[in-house]
């Protein structure tokens, strides 16, 4: 269960979303107005960044408050295009409290292949929670590319949205923000490998092991 936040508390909320929106373009893990990131605030409402901003001109006053099913609650502007998929996370989801989606290059890459990035690095599991997937393809801003990547993102923290991008999530934003970075890191990485060999797999038994590390780390 969500605490419910005071109007100080959300204020912060939406000032951390502002910084988070201007590292993820600083860091090349977006481009121009793409990609976008929410905080729940409490069981019924999250916070989100608007549509069609570039990051340098998002403030708080433009970050919205929505309801569960997308209904805006406070704001003057349009909330992201991407918000259902946002939704649908957090509806299935009860321990997400972050999500962020970028357009980063390597992930996007992978994505737009539709190659799922299996267990080849023991940080994957305790971070990610396993294997990152790939989404049924929807087209964007659709409930058919929300249900989806809900669906790709399973019980992990990340996963490839369909020749599109990259999502990644937690029970914060710092932590749903270093998922995101470390989700392009271990696509590259991957990418690499192949071009190397053929990356060798972790065994279902280490999987497994690193599995309930996973699970302490996210409770």
């Amino acid at each position: 269960m969500v605490r419910e936040m005071d109007a100080a508390e959300i204020q912060e909320v939406k000032q951390k979303i502002v910084e988070a929106g201007k590292y993820i373009l600083e860091k090349g893990l977006v481009h121009g107005k793409s990609g976008n990131i929410s905080v729940r605030i409490d069981e019924n409402r999250v916070a989100i960044t608007p549509s069609a901003l570039p990051y340098p001109l998002i403030t708080p006053e433009a970050i919205l408050i929505l309801d569960l099913e997308g209904n805006i609650v406070e704001g003057d502007f349009n909330p992201s295009s991407e918000a259902k998929m946002h939704l649908s996370i957090y509806k299935a989801r009860p321990d997400v409290n972050s999500v962020v989606h970028t357009h980063s290059v390597y992930g996007s890459a992978l994505a737009c292949c539709r190659k799922r990035i299996p267990v080849f690095l023991d940080e994957a599991v305790p971070t990610l929670g396993g294997a990152i997937e790939v989404s049924e393809y929807g087209t964007p801003g659709s409930f058919e590319l929300a249900d989806g990547v809900a669906k790709a993102v399973g019980q992990n923290n990340a996963a490839l949205v369909a020749n599109h991008g990259v999502v990644a999530c937690g029970p914060t934003l710092e932590k749903a923000m270093h998922n995101v970075e470390f989700v392009e890191r271990i696509a590259k990485m991957y990418i690499m490998a192949k071009m190397v060999g053929e990356p060798i797999n972790l065994s279902d038994d280490v999987i497994a092991m690193e599995r309930e590390i996973f699970e302490a780390l996210n409770r």
